[in-house]
């Protein structure tokens, strides 16, 4: 075999290099613009009664299922350990819990300091109430200062909704009802029922990388409450239902139904 000559050898040499720098300066610089930070997210309460959100206050000019005629005067409760989910199998859970007051603008938007990534989501799971390793009496300073605590003697721990105003009863007369959910005693063998509701809300959508924020609507169809399975009739279930334990389980049926939808979701 004959030696490679020597201007040949440079002139290999040359078309190596030159070539692997080529190869080189096409491969793709990574993007440093779609990292992704996490996203605030924000959460905003709503709620309707017969399709209509100026509910609070107005009179007596709703009907229920069940015919009764009524009117809201509070909506107070409780959501807790929000998780939205990704279609890829992973999720983020916000613990804790948010109290919402219909009538305290400063509730009614919650942001955690928990971000969310980008990608494509596909349901958000909500908790109405507390579940039960956390429905502590007295636990919270916040709840006992505003006087949210559930009796120990109708299960403990505390409230999950106070819905109140009045309706037309049987006699044609006004009257209050106060639908207060929380915990109930089996009178039969003295358990304890939490009466939390566990909510997967199908909702699909799309937080993009160059997204900074996200804003998301939890809304409550009040009707719900008193429709399915369970139609309830307010001079059955109306006033005083706290230790009433068929009327707990009913509400709560109630409330794992058509009660909780994501409405608006808007990312920017």
């Amino acid at each position: 075999m004959k030696p490679i000559g020597t201007l040949k050898f440079v002139i290999i040499m040359f078309l190596f290099v030159t070539t692997t720098f080529s190869c080189k300066k096409d491969e793709p610089k990574p993007d440093n613009n779609t990292t992704d930070v996490g996203k605030a997210v924000t959460f905003n309460f709503k709620a309707t009664v017969n399709q209509s959100s100026d509910f609070m206050n107005q009179g007596i000019i709703f009907q229920n299922a069940f015919g009764n005629e009524f009117g809201v005067t509070k909506l107070r409760y409780l959501i807790s350990d929000i998780t939205l989910n990704k279609t890829d199998g992973t999720s983020h859970t916000i613990d804790g819990y948010h109290y919402i007051d219909m009538d305290d603008a400063g509730t009614i938007s919650f942001t955690p300091s928990e971000k969310i990534t980008s990608g494509n989501y596909e349901s958000i799971d909500i908790v109405f109430g507390l579940i039960p390793d956390k429905n502590i009496s007295f636990a919270y300073p916040e709840l006992n200062q505003i006087s949210w605590n559930w009796p120990d003697a109708m299960g403990g721990g505390y409230h999950f909704m106070q819905l109140e105003g009045n309706f037309i009863d049987n006699s044609g007369d006004p009257a209050a009802y106060l639908t207060h959910l929380g915990p109930t005693v089996n009178p039969s063998t003295s358990e304890v029922i939490n009466n939390d509701v566990r909510l997967e809300l199908i909702k699909n959508f799309v937080v993009a990388q160059g997204d900074t924020d996200v804003s998301i609507d939890i809304e409550m169809n009040i009707d719900e409450w008193f429709t399915n399975p369970n139609t309830i009739d307010f001079n059955q279930f109306g006033a005083m239902i706290m230790g009433n334990y068929d009327a707990q389980i009913q509400f709560q049926a109630n409330g794992e139904v058509g009660v909780f939808k994501v409405g608006d979701v808007i990312s920017n």
